[in-house]
């Protein structure tokens, strides 16, 4: 069976991913609040100087987040890779080569995305969405109307993700099959024994064709789920400049406000994309263990025999 994502001594980085996480909140209020102080004293060198400090540490700590992501994520392509190797020499001589070739080089694509797009961002974005909404409320009470939209995102991009899936997982079996027969119909073309005006053309249009209007379906439905997650912060920012201009808040605050807001929108931003990647990744999984299953099976009836 396929390696655990947080196994093989990988788990030791989740520590540095959610401190990552909760020191881009930190950072991301820490220089909305002395954005704020620099508008009401602009002269003040110190003040310019923290907030170029605090802007190093936000890129640094996004730095870091991307960093160990991608080393989780190769370690884990790593190991997977390495066990559908394996089971491929087990079982040879009783598989097509058309069997392997989308775990080994399609899917393995996908479950890379996951691995480092996928639940670790989910994580780390949710954390930093989170805590900067909460510093939000706590920082600014007359602003709190304008973290409601951001609930709501989730919610309808929730309801949608089942959608999603279905489609992706329909996109990959089509993807699976075109390889499939494209691996077939190479072989007999390179063998010579392909009949008389028999090579496949309408199967191939056909397929391409199917791929074309599902790849084009998912796109659709990835495109609602990154439009929800920019609206979000647009919403809010309309709130923020509905209670600023109506006498609630004081112009400096307002602005950064503003910031907070759109630290959290490119957080939520990245939700979503985990998301699109945790589906694809789970089908991929889905996949491979199903390959794996069936060769373990297949192993163990030779023997058997």
């Amino acid at each position: 069976m396929k390696p655990g994502l947080l196994t093989g001594g990988r788990s030791v980085w989740l520590v540095a991913l959610v401190l990552s996480a909760i020191s881009q909140a930190a950072a991301a209020a820490a220089f909305a609040e002395v954005l704020s102080l620099a508008l009401r004293d602009a002269g003040d060198p110190r003040i310019l100087s923290l907030l170029g400090m605090i802007a190093v540490l936000l890129a640094g700590a996004s730095f870091a987040e991307r960093l160990v992501g991608e080393i989780v994520a190769q370690s884990y392509i790593h190991a997977v890779r390495l066990e559908l190797f394996e089971a491929l020499i087990a079982h040879r001589g009783t598989t097509s080569e058309a069997q392997w070739l989308n775990p080994l080089v399609n899917d393995l694509g996908a479950l890379r995305n996951w691995a480092a797009r996928g639940p670790v961002r989910l994580l780390t974005a949710s954390i930093a969405l989170v805590l900067s909404m909460a510093i939000f409320v706590f920082r600014y009470p007359q602003l709190a109307g304008a973290v409601l939209p951001f609930p709501i995102c989730i919610g309808l991009v929730w309801w949608l993700a089942p959608s999603l899936r279905e489609t992706i997982r329909q996109q990959r079996g089509a993807r699976g099959g075109l390889t499939r027969f494209i691996v077939r119909r190479a072989r007999i073309e390179a063998s010579g024994q392909a009949r008389k005006n028999r090579h496949g053309r309408v199967s191939m249009i056909d397929r391409s064709q199917q791929l074309w209007r599902l790849a084009v379906s998912r796109a659709r439905v990835f495109a609602m789920l990154e439009g929800l997650a920019t609206a979000a912060p647009a919403v809010a920012l309309v709130i923020v400049a509905t209670v600023t201009f109506g006498g609630g808040a004081e112009p400096a605050l307002s602005i950064a406000a503003i910031t907070l807001i759109g630290f959290a929108g490119a957080r939520q931003l990245e939700i979503v994309r985990a998301v699109h990647a945790s589906i694809g990744g789970n089908v991929a999984h889905e996949r491979i263990e199903r390959v794996l299953t069936n060769a373990q099976k297949a192993k163990e009836a030779t023997n058997a025999s």
